[in-house]
């Protein structure tokens, strides 16, 4: 997931200055319109998962299959996962005013999950840690265990929503979403991700769904942003998909702090093998960019929009980020390799 985040980093930052300045130039105005937003936001991220999960040490459908049967042989994980997907399906199914539905705060699954992260988040606080962890990994891991205390109040005493009520009005509401729920959700990832890289070093298992919970909460926060771009109350459909993500990066995390330590440490992964896109050929390479600029663009376009989005400024933009984005990534496999070399 850290190779995954470190490829959506620069692949976001080059088509947040990149697109703006080719509209602009090109066609003397800047598009703001709600499916370019969507683009300049999800599509690096897609990008990023295409080019950066293939390469990632896990191998991620035999790891599936491997990790369900440790989840199978471990019972009280089974246990928990089963009661997660009752309530998570009755939670879907029940009418929107039951207290059962997930589209209503407050109800049982708030309390559950609250509940769940709450008794995770002590554990961690609580336990005692290894004598062979640093003390950079000992503030990870307890600053990881706050955040879950904290995150866990959030379900019964709601407070989150009041972060972007303390910075200015004249701001407007994007840019006070984006400080008051912005910086606490890379906050949290970036302790996520370095969890996940202690994790691994005792258990590949307990690494392994870290890495879950980061995609799963990553996939709802790409959605919210998505969405506030047209209105900060999403559909009842969206809503409860980002509840669900929320409710499965928990979950996720929650089996990563129950599962057992291995014997062995899982050996770190080549870094060829994290940046195998850097030996791919420039043509190659620019026509995996530019599929899924276009696949996942025109998806998200017509999605929102009802249409595909086929003006001027948007063939430009297909045209030249990804050709940009291609050379900032082989760049830095270049910069990577010289430093492993």
């Amino acid at each position: 997931m850290t190779a995954i985040f470190k490829v959506w980093l620069i692949l976001f930052a080059i088509q947040l200055s990149a697109r703006p300045l080719i509209t602009y130039w090109g066609f003397r105005h800047f598009d703001l319109r709600d499916v370019a937003f969507a683009q300049i936001v999800a599509v690096p991220a897609m990008l990023a998962l295409v080019l950066g999960w293939p390469g990632s040490p896990e191998g991620f459908q035999g790891e599936w299959r491997k990790q369900l049967r440790r989840i199978r042989r471990n019972r009280p994980l089974l246990w928990l996962a089963g009661l997660d997907l009752l309530l998570l399906g009755t939670g879907w199914l029940a009418a929107e005013d039951s207290w059962l539905s997930f589209g209503r705060r407050g109800g049982l699954l708030d309390f559950y999950s609250g509940g769940k992260t709450f008794a995770a988040g002590c554990w961690i606080l609580f336990r005692r840690t290894g004598a062979n962890l640093s003390a950079a990994d000992r503030f990870v891991l307890r600053a990881g265990g706050a955040a879950l205390v904290f995150l866990a109040s959030d379900h019964f005493l709601p407070w989150i929503s009041l972060l972007p009520d303390l910075f200015p009005a004249r701001w407007g509401i994007l840019l006070r979403w984006a400080a008051g729920y912005g910086i606490p959700f890379l906050a949290g990832m970036f302790l996520l991700t370095r969890a996940q890289i202690i994790a691994r070093r005792y258990s590949r298992a307990a690494g392994w769904f870290l890495g879950i919970a980061c995609i799963t909460a990553s996939a709802a926060a790409l959605i919210r942003i998505v969405g506030s771009y047209n209105s900060p109350d999403p559909a009842p459909f969206w809503y409860l998909t980002i509840r669900t993500g929320g409710f499965l990066a928990l979950s996720a995390i929650v089996y990563g702090i129950l599962e057992p330590q291995v014997a062995e440490p899982d050996p770190a992964p080549p870094v060829r093998g994290r940046l195998w896109w850097a030996a791919l050929p420039w043509p190659l390479f620019y026509l995996v960019a530019m599929a899924a600029y276009w696949i996942f663009g025109e998806i998200l376009s017509y999605g929102m929009a009802g249409y595909l989005d086929l003006e001027a400024e948007s063939w430009a933009a297909a045209g030249l980020v990804p050709f940009l984005q291609v050379l900032a990534l082989k760049a830095a496999g270049r910069w990577v390799d010289s430093r492993h070399a």
